[in-house]
């Protein structure tokens, strides 16, 4: 309803500007013209259908889904790169910290993407803001954790003797591993969220084929 009160305020002011631009020109037929195209707008305004909520709603949980998806992706990347090639020409420290840097700043927009898709329920239910407080502590943990990451980094690339230059390394690899298993738990308690939730949400997620 809201969307058609909009499309219909905008059909309005389009005809306003019509009216403004024929009247200086001049001419009954004009006026005519006119008089037929707001006949013709406000016909269309009140057919124009709304949108089904349960369809707005699984589109929604669909966007929420591939966001999620989103998150479980960067992690895996994360995964594979928590090693590193003795046959690479690039020391061991520049490898470490080039693919952690890479995957710190995919993870942190991933999770801002995720973030947007879940405020983006479509209507006001209270059940959507029950699934953000039950993933909202996982979620800061993981974050925590890709800070800390991010902290060792800095660390390792600031450092002066290969003896600090180690210790940050060690740390930002230990962090890491944190940041992935943390990462691996938010997933697991999104997916229980969701999956848990009942009433116009919950059929929202069976019915969204990315979910």
């Amino acid at each position: 309803m809201r969307k058609t009160v909009i499309a219909a305020a905008a059909a309005a002011l389009v005809l306003v500007g019509l009216v403004f631009y024929l009247t200086r020109a001049g001419g009954s037929s004009d006026v005519a013209l006119v008089a037929n195209a707001e006949a013709s707008a406000s016909a269309v305004a009140t057919v124009a259908p709304s949108p089904s909520p349960g369809v707005e709603l699984a589109k929604w949980a669909g966007r929420v889904c591939v966001a999620r998806d989103g998150v479980g992706a960067t992690l895996v990347d994360l995964g594979k790169d928590l090693t590193y090639d003795p046959k690479s020409g690039i020391s061991v420290a520049d490898q470490f910290q080039v693919q952690l840097d890479a995957h710190l700043g995919e993870i942190n927009a991933a999770m801002e993407k995720l973030g947007t898709a879940l405020g983006g329920v479509p209507i006001d239910y209270v059940d959507a803001s029950k699934i953000v407080t039950q993933v909202q502590a996982s979620g800061e943990t993981l974050m925590k954790a890709r800070d800390e990451t991010a902290v060792h980094i800095d660390a390792a690339r600031n450092s002066q003797d290969p003896l600090s230059l180690a210790a940050a390394l060690v740390q930002a690899g230990i962090s890491a591993k944190s940041t992935f298993d943390a990462g691996k738990e938010f997933i697991k308690v999104l997916d229980e969220a969701t999956s848990s939730t009942r009433g116009d949400l919950g059929k929202a997620f069976e019915a969204a084929p990315q979910c």
